[in-house]
């Protein structure tokens, strides 16, 4: 079975980018084939409380953002069952650069 995908968008950070982020996401998961629901939350609060919804299922939860938003994500889910999946679209995304640099 195929984990669905959660995709966590907050508008405030993204602004003018939000429809642009949502058409990409879309025909990303289009290709791979995947279940997909898109969460769009107009603060980091909303966010949070949103994956209050997918703590008890397997889940890809997909933060898109900077270090803020992939921080907001892993507390939200501590002690759920889902995968942390994160697309970097910050200013200044250390979190990610210290995944990917050696």
């Amino acid at each position: 079975m195929q984990m669905k995908y959660i995709y966590l968008v907050i508008r405030v950070h993204h602004k003018d980018d939000t429809d642009t982020i949502i058409k990409r996401l879309e025909k990303a998961s289009d290709v791979f084939h995947r279940d997909y629901e898109l969460r769009i939350n107009d603060s980091p609060e909303e966010a949070r409380a949103s994956i209050a919804d997918y703590r008890d299922k397997e889940y890809v939860l997909t933060a898109i953002g900077g270090d803020g938003s992939i921080n907001n994500l892993l507390n939200a889910m501590v002690g759920s069952r889902s995968i942390l999946a994160f697309l970097p679209f910050g200013t200044g995304n250390d979190f990610y650069r210290g995944c990917v640099e050696e």
